[in-house]
C-alpha cells in the first residue's frame, strides 16, 4: 500500500498503515553459495529459534537434523524426496507425485523435516510454488512464472529451432520432465562458432569465464558442425572420464573427460549420442596441422583443459544444464513443397 505524496509514490514499511498483517512470526533461511537452503529459524515475537540444519553431498540434500533428531532422505533420479527415514532406517514418511511435481501426497508421519521436494527445490506451501533459483516454477501449470532469459540480448534465448518445444520461454525441460532437472531455471554454457569461445556462466548470469573452443569436425563425421540452437546435457554435475589413452593430455578426449549432451538429431537427419564439449589433443596436430582446442573431433566442441577444469570446479555446485551453439551452423529451411509449373 503507498500514498501519492509531492514527490510521487511514498512506500511504507510500518504494518500498522501499510495494509499487511502479520502474525507476528517469519521465517529466515541461510543459504550456501548456490542458493540452496542450509538452515532454517522462525522469529516469533521477538524470539528466534532454530528448526533445521540441512546435510548436502555433492550437490544432493541427502539429510536433515532437527530437534527431533537425524532424518535421512531418500530421493529418485530426478532429486524428489521419496522417503523419509529416522537416524536408524525406520521409514517416517513416503510420498508421491506426478511428473510435473503436482498432486503431491505423503503417508506416514504427518511431519516433514524440510521444505524440499520436486527435484530437491524448496516448496512453499502457501503460493505452491518450487524456488529454482533463477526463476519460479509453478508445479500445477508446469511452467515457469517468468520467461528465460540470457546474458547475451537475442531473440529467443536458446531455442532449437528444430525443436518447437525450445521456443516455449516457460516451459520445463523441453515438456519431458522424466529425462532430466533444470536445476536452476537458466542455461550455463554458450559456443560462439564465430569468436570460436565457450563462455560459462552461473544460475544468476554472471560470466564465470571464457575460453577458446573450435567445433572444427573430421570430415568423414556424418554429422557435421552443431546446428545453432540449445542443447540439454546428459552429464550436469561431474564429467564422463574416458581411461586409457583417450583420457591423456593429448588424447582424443583428454583428462577433464568429456560434458555429453542428451541424444540429439543431427544436421545430417540422424541420432547422435556422445557428443560434447571435450578438450584434448594439446599438442598434438590434425592432417590440417591444427592443434588444442582447434584440432579436428568427431562433432564435438573442443576447448582447453582450462575450460573444462573451470567447468568441472562450477558444477559441483551448479549442475550444468544445457550447451547454447550459436553462429555456428544455421537450419536447414525447410522444403517448398509447392511446384512452380
Amino acid at each position: 500500500m503507498f500514498s501519492i505524496g509531492l514527490r510521487g509514490p511514498q512506500w511504507s514499511c510500518d504494518p500498522t498503515t501499510n495494509g499487511f498483517e502479520g502474525s507476528g512470526q517469519e521465517s529466515d533461511y541461510i543459504t550456501n553459495q548456490s542458493g540452496e537452503v542450509v538452515t532454517k529459524t522462525t522469529m516469533d515475537e521477538g524470539v528466534m529459534t532454530w528448526d533445521y540444519t540441512n546435510v548436502y553431498a555433492d550437490g544432493q540434500l541427502f539429510a536433515t537434523y532437527d530437534a527431533q533428531g537425524l532424518h535421512f532422505q531418500l530421493n529418485d533420479w530426478l532429486g524428489t524426496r521419496r522417503v523419509t527415514t529416522d537416524y536408524a532406517g525406520v521409514v517416517e514418511e513416503t510420498c508421491a507425485s506426478l511428473p510435473y511435481g503436482s498432486g503431491l501426497s505423503c503417508s506416514g508421519s504427518e511431519y516433514a523435516p524440510n521444505e524440499q521436494h520436486f527435484t530437491g527445490k524448496t516448496h512453499d506451501a502457501e503460493s505452491g510454488l518450487d524456488y529454482f533459483g533463477a526463476r519460479y516454477y509453478s508445479e500445477n501449470d508446469a511452467r515457469f512464472l517468468s520467461p528465460d532469459w540470457s546474458a547475451k540480448v537475442e531473440p529467443v534465448p536458446y531455442a532449437k529451432m528444430d525443436d518447437p518445444q525450445s521456443l516455449n520461454l516457460y516451459g520445463y525441460m523441453l515438456d519431458s520432465p522424466l529425462d532430466g532437472v533444470d536445476q536452476d531455471g537458466h542455461s550455463t554454457l554458450v559456443f560462439d562458432g564465430k569468436t570460436h569461445t565457450i563462455t560459462l556462466y552461473s544460475k544468476s548470469g554472471t560470466k564465470l569465464g571464457t575460453y577458446p573452443a573450435y567445433n572444427n569436425v573430421d570430415s568423414h563425421a556424418s554429422i557435421g558442425k552443431l546446428v545453432n540452437g540449445t542443447y540439454p546435457m546428459l552429464d550436469t554435475t561431474s564429467p564422463h572420464l574416458h581411461p586409457g589413452p583417450e583420457g591423456k593430455e593429448n588424447g582424443a578426449i583428454g583428462p577433464g573427460g568429456i560434458y555429453r549432451m542428451k541424444r540429439f538429431k543431427g544436421a545430417d537427419g540422424k541420432p547422435h549420442s556422445g557428443v560434447g564439449v571435450h578438450a584434448g589433443r594439446a599438442t598434438k596436430p590434425d592432417l590440417a596441422g591444427r592443434s588444442g582446442p582447434a584440432h579436428a573431433t568427431e562433432g564435438c566442441i573442443r576447448t582447453n583443459d582450462a575450460g573444462i577444469a573451470k567447468i568441472t570446479a562450477t558444477v559441483k555446485t551448479d549442475p550444468l544444464t544445457s550447451t547454447t551453439v550459436e553462429n555456428n551452423r544455421t537450419p536447414k529451411p525447410p522444403r517448398n513443397l509447392t511446384s512452380n509449373r
